[in-house]
């Protein structure tokens, strides 16, 4: 029985962990949006694919930018970015998007206020659209519930095909006091069962 009640307890920490990089894409079928800062204006833009930023489908390396994405010439690089509302609050351990490769872009995470992300999405060489990775170090995952891409300097024309997050949602309160009593009662149990003998 102590062997059960080990094994019960080992499973149930395991359940509670952080998320990890194999977990599954959050933000598969979420609802992206453009969404605009202080003041500044668009010399051109195409936002009618904004809803196949998390559809979990990246376009061929090195397509054209302006090709099947989403795409902006802003006066100003923070003046517009992409906005995706999570739907719940989720533990992030990694991403990985699709954008116009000679720009730098930067991820924002809401938990009640708006964050930077610490690592930036970099550029790259190459041409049009290049997908890149970005792993957070363990134990410095985060907990959002939307989050925001902007672009950072570069040529002043941008574009993303394709963004993932991978995580897990952020457990209830109840779940663990339901997790937590079921163990009691095991503990309970046990305790009983020995005395009883």
């Amino acid at each position: 029985m102590k062997r059960f009640l080990g094994a019960l307890v080992a499973t149930a920490c395991i359940a509670a962990s952080p998320a990890q990089a194999t977990d599954p894409n959050v933000l598969l079928g979420k609802s992206a949006s453009a969404v605009l800062f202080g003041s500044g204006s668009l010399t051109g833009g195409d936002f009618s694919l904004v809803d196949t930023l998390t559809d979990g489908n990246f376009l061929a390396e090195q397509t054209n930018w302006q090709t099947g994405t989403v795409w902006w010439q802003p006066s100003s690089a923070n003046f517009l970015g992409i906005q995706i509302d999570l739907g719940g609050s989720f533990i992030l351990s990694a991403f990985k998007v699709q954008v116009d490769n000679n720009e730098n872009y930067r991820f924002e995470y809401f938990d009640g206020t708006w964050n930077s992300l610490a690592s930036q999405v970099p550029g790259v060489i190459g041409f049009g659209m290049m997908t890149r990775d970005v792993v957070l170090a363990p134990g410095s995952e985060i907990v959002a519930s939307a989050l925001r891409l902007f672009p950072l300097g570069g040529d002043g024309a941008y574009a993303a095909s394709e963004i993932q997050a991978f995580g897990v949602p952020v457990p209830e309160p109840g779940t663990y006091l339901m997790m937590l009593a079921g163990i009691g009662f095991l503990g309970f149990m046990v305790r009983r069962r020995i005395s009883w003998r």
